[in-house]
């Protein structure tokens, strides 16, 4: 019987292997595992996991999020409803506008502003959300295996960095000059592994790796055409 490929395991063994001279003793199962979920967190906000759930329609407005939702990182990307119906699916694709996502003080919610998918009707909705790995499956694309464990390793360095770098940390025995050597080098090599995980993506190498954010320009008149009060707008 062929044996189950254990995911979780494959991607551990890969980050260490790119931690050469580390025990067991540096880092722990559990923290290598920690580091790699910061990486899967990280890969998936370049390349977040797009998923597609029917919802069965059932006269309401208001439905259950799809399982898979993660509250302050997923994004619908688009509903077709009814679903199935056009022959060219987009024909059926809802305007943003029409539906909205919100929390009703307890959990997210989706909700449709205009029309109620009506029973027997399908609203087909896609949405972004954060890869995995467990021992049973991974969502991470073949392609970028290496690229994500670089980034795991790299954060294990971070960490091994930090440690050396602190004289009062009494898991290490070494004397404060070679703590500082090894700090170094490992705050070198976790540079260097952020550095395949950029190139790899096609980021800026000399950026490091910092919170999402976007920003947006709001400059326009008001209605009528009256320009703000403590700034001028921008025609464009």
């Amino acid at each position: 019987m062929p044996t189950t490929p254990d995911f979780l395991t494959t991607f551990l063994t890969r980050i260490l292997e790119k931690v050469p001279g580390v025990s067991t003793d540096d880092l722990t199962a559990a923290q290598v595992t920690a580091n790699l979920q910061q990486a899967i967190r990280e890969y998936s906000r370049n390349v977040p996991l797009v998923v597609t759930v029917n919802i069965n329609g059932d006269g309401n407005y208001e439905y259950t999020i799809p399982t898979g939702w993660v509250p302050g990182f997923s994004a619908i990307q688009q509903i077709e409803y009814p679903a199935g119906i056009a022959q060219t699916p987009s024909d059926n694709i809802i305007a943003p506008e029409k539906y909205g996502v919100y929390n009703n003080a307890t959990v997210d919610r989706l909700r449709f502003f205009d029309t109620a998918p009506g029973s027997g009707n399908i609203a087909r909705v896609t949405f972004t959300t954060v890869h995995s790995v467990v021992t049973a499956a991974s969502t991470i694309f073949s392609n970028d295996f290496d690229s994500v464990c670089s980034l795991a390793a790299a954060f294990c360095c971070f960490d091994l960095a930090r440690r050396y770098g602190q004289d009062n940390d009494s898991f290490i025995s070494a004397d404060s000059v070679d703590r500082r050597s090894k700090s170094d080098k490992f705050l070198s090599l976790g540079k260097s592994l952020v550095n395949e995980f950029s190139i790899h993506f096609g980021l800026n190498k000399d950026v490091e790796i910092v919170a999402a954010s976007g920003t947006k320009n709001l400059d326009m008149y008001y209605p009528g055409g009256i320009d703000f009060l403590t700034h001028h707008a921008v025609d464009r």
